[in-house]
This record gives C-alpha cells, sequence and structure tokens, in this order.
C-alpha cells in the first residue's frame, strides 16, 4: 500500500500539472487575437425617413445596384405608406411607425430611433451585420456612386460622419446657442440629422433612449442636437464632415432651398427663387466630397439617372 506522503505528493503533482495545463490554455486563448474582419467594413444600412413612399425609388434601385453584392439593408419609416417599394423589393417597412408631426419635435427622434433598432438587428443578405447607418429622408438622392460610398465607409470604420459644428455664443450663433439646455456643461453642437452613424454609436443612442428621453423631450429641434451631443459625451469618435449636402440658408431668407430644380432645357429655365440648379448640386456635392443631397422632387428623376454611372458588376 502506498505510503499516504507520496499518495500527498501525487495527487499535488498531478494538481499543480492540471492548472498549468488549464493556464497555458488559458494564456493561448486571451492571447490570441483574432483575426480583424474587414469583410463587413463597409456594409451599410440605408435608413428612410418618408412621408408616403419613396418618390425617387428608381434612382436609389441604380445606385444600390452598384453596392458590394448583399452588402446592405433597407429600412423605411413611412407614416402613410404601407407597402414596400416596388423598385425596392428587399426594403424593410418600420412595423410600428412614430404617428404626427415630426418635425420640430421630438418625435422625429423617435421616428429615427425605430430605424436604428431595426437597422441594428438585421443581418445583410451576405451574412454582415451592417457597420453604418446612413439616415436619408424621402428627397434625399446619391450623385456618386455606391462603390464611391463605401469606399469613403472602408476607410473611416469606427467614426461617425456627422456634419456639425460647435456652437458659440455671439450673433453668428443664432439659435444655435439658445438651444443649449442650462444643465449642460460640455461643448454644444449643431448637426445635420442627415448622418452617417457608425452603428456602434446608434446602439448607444438606443441603449440610453429612456434617461435621453427625460432630457430632450421636450427641446425643440432635438434631430438638429441629440446624435451629436450625446456622442460626443459619450467619447465616441466622430468628424464634423458628413456625407449628405444640405444648402446652407440662402441670402435673405431664414431658411434652406426650397428645391434643386431639374427642368428639361436648363438654359430656358432658370432656378427659381429659393431653388437650385440640378448642375450646381452634382458639381457641390462632388467637389466637396460627399455622396448625397436633398430636396429633389419626383421631377429629377431622368437627371438623376443620367448622372449616375451604370451599376459595377459583381466582383
Amino acid at each position: 500500500m502506498p505510503h499516504p506522503q507520496r499518495l500527498f505528493a501525487l495527487a499535488f503533482l498531478l494538481a499543480w500539472h492540471t492548472a498549468g495545463a488549464l493556464l497555458v490554455q488559458s494564456s493561448a486563448d486571451h492571447d490570441e487575437s483574432p483575426l480583424v474582419d474587414t469583410s463587413c467594413a463597409n456594409s451599410v444600412s440605408f435608413l428612410f425617413l418618408a412621408r408616403d413612399g419613396l418618390p425617387l425609388q428608381q434612382v436609389w434601385r441604380k445606385f444600390l445596384d452598384g453596392c458590394e453584392p448583399g452588402g446592405f439593408t433597407v429600412h423605411i419609416h413611412s407614416q402613410q405608406g404601407n407597402s414596400t417599394p416596388a423598385a425596392l423589393p428587399e426594403a424593410q417597412l418600420v412595423a410600428d411607425p412614430v404617428e404626427g408631426e415630426l418635425r420640430r419635435n421630438y418625435t422625429m427622434q423617435l421616428a429615427m430611433h425605430r430605424l436604428y433598432r431595426d437597422a441594428s438587428r438585421t443581418v445583410a443578405p451576405n451574412g454582415c451585420r451592417p457597420r453604418w447607418a446612413q439616415m436619408l429622408s424621402d428627397s434625399c438622392a446619391p450623385l456618386r456612386s455606391c462603390a464611391d460610398l463605401q469606399a469613403i465607409l472602408s476607410s473611416n470604420s469606427g467614426s461617425s460622419l456627422i456634419e456639425s459644428w460647435l456652437c458659440t455664443v455671439g450673433a453668428k450663433a443664432d439659435a444655435c446657442y439658445s438651444r443649449k439646455p442650462g444643465y449642460w456643461r460640455r461643448p454644444w453642437y449643431k448637426a445635420h440629422q442627415w448622418n452617417t452613424l457608425w452603428m456602434d454609436h446608434a446602439r448607444m443612442l438606443l441603449a440610453r433612449e429612456e434617461e435621453n428621453f427625460k432630457n430632450w423631450h421636450g427641446h425643440q429641434v432635438p434631430d438638429e442636437h441629440y446624435a451629436i451631443n450625446i456622442l460626443d459625451s459619450l467619447g465616441a469618435n466622430h468628424t464634423a464632415f458628413g456625407l449628405t449636402h444640405v444648402y446652407p440658408f440662402l441670402t435673405g431668407r431664414k431658411a434652406h432651398p426650397e428645391d434643386i430644380d431639374c427642368p428639361k432645357d436648363p438654359a430656358q429655365n432658370p432656378p427659381g427663387r429659393g431653388h437650385v440648379a440640378f448642375s450646381s448640386s452634382v458639381q457641390d456635392v462632388v467637389t466637396a466630397g460627399r455622396v448625397f443631397a436633398r430636396k429633389f422632387g419626383a421631377e429629377c428623376v431622368d437627371s438623376l439617372l443620367a448622372n449616375l454611372p451604370d451599376a459595377t458588376k459583381p466582383r
């Protein structure tokens, strides 16, 4: 019969060896860095805030056909239209759209949240969970190819692309600085809502939706201040440059241009007062390095289709 001390020594050695093996395995698991997955770096969800369908759906069809095959999803928040646009059969409608007036109201932010919610839960046909959320209105249109867009996205991983600027005290601030809540102690930004959020940043907004509602539901124009200020306060990386061209207030008008004109004969039909010519919109977007512009009507479909390059062939 083995001596008790020998049994104890054998048990100790066995336990030590087993623990050592587990530690080695654990260390190996911890130290082995997974390969960085770049295959989904440009996958994107296109999110539309629409009144009643998408009047520019044919333009978006041509644009989307130039994206990486299966590398995108489409979501539509529509208060009136309850059918998927014929040209975009892959589009998913928000099942519980926010009703009532959205403009200059917190309900606009709620509608955007529902688009972010649906997009963040959806897997694209190629198996990717979209890394980006592109917010758009029903009057937004692409003026460059989807290949151009996805190249920009791939080179900006981890940063939301938000057209924004810092509000300061003074005449130039106008309503920007005056909307700063009394409790806010950080720099105060204004931004366009037609932004390109890194999807993890959209999830950050959703995770704090209840607590943010208490502070923001009475704010006059939350869509111009909500995302940029909350994300900045949470340390999220963001640019001051967005991908959607929004025309500034025109001289003598306290409003953005009404529409972008697309006459068949521009020489005979110059832009009306408060309007922008189609050719100018293309030049402005391309020169600035953006991809989209807004304020297009259904009469611009032919001009927009002619401007877009033919869809790239699947690679």
